[in-house]
Order: structure tokens, then C-alpha cells, then sequence
């Protein structure tokens, strides 16, 4: 048959024996620093579905009619309307009071960490 190593479980998992070692660092980190590297990424994510809404609202005003929209005023209106929210809630709000909070904060106070980092990785 197979002969598996003896080492199977190291393989798969951390040395702890708890999940994987990116999720264990990186979603359930109490860093402070890593959680505000986590709202970073998710803010340039926001801004590239933002960044898509902008480039299809742009298509839509650079030819005469309605081609990209299929003619439809609300689809256009609609779009508009989610390109503000992804820029102003989902990229804008997170950045300053996430990503820049998180990260700066403890390092300009000079503390190690928040009070309480399990419910400020809870707040990602």
C-alpha cells in the first residue's frame, strides 16, 4: 500500500495542531498591525469593484445613447449610486478608521497592543 510519512500531521497542519497556518495568522490574528493590514487589503479590493463601477459609468457617458446600460436610466442611476457607496463605505471609512487606526494608533502611543485584540480582530 501507501506509506504515508510520519510527519503527516506537520504537513497539513501548524506545529499546534490547530487549522492552517495563513488562516490562523491572518484571520484570527490579534495583532494590531495585521488586522489593519487586513483592512488595507480589503479596502484596495473595495477600490478595484470601484474602480469597475467608475470605468462602466465613464463607457456609458463617452458614447451618445445608452449602449452599456442597455437603455435604462435606473441601471445607469444605480450604478452611479453603488460606485458612491463602495467609494465612501466600503474603501474611504475603512482606511481611516480601520486600516489607519489599527495600524498607527498603538505605535504612536507606544503601547504593544489595543485593550482588548480579540474584539478589535472581531471588528474586521
Amino acid at each position: 500500500m501507501y506509506n504515508l510519512p510520519s510527519n503527516i500531521n506537520n504537513i497539513f497542519l501548524n506545529p499546534r495542531g490547530f487549522g492552517f497556518n495563513f488562516v490562523e495568522k491572518w484571520v484570527f490574528t490579534t495583532n494590531h498591525k495585521r488586522v489593519g493590514i487586513n483592512y488595507m487589503w480589503y479596502c484596495i479590493l473595495a477600490g478595484v469593484v470601484a474602480t469597475f463601477l467608475a470605468t462602466v459609468i465613464k463607457l456609458e457617458l463617452g458614447e451618445s445613447g445608452s449602449l452599456y446600460c442597455g437603455g435604462n436610466m435606473r441601471i445607469y442611476l444605480s450604478v452611479v449610486t453603488g460606485h458612491a457607496v463602495v467609494m465612501v463605505f466600503l474603501t474611504y471609512v475603512p482606511v481611516y478608521y480601520g486600516a489607519f487606526t489599527n495600524y498607527l494608533i498603538p505605535i504612536q502611543l507606544g503601547a504593544r497592543d489595543f485593550a482588548y485584540p480579540r474584539l478589535n480582530n472581531f471588528s474586521f
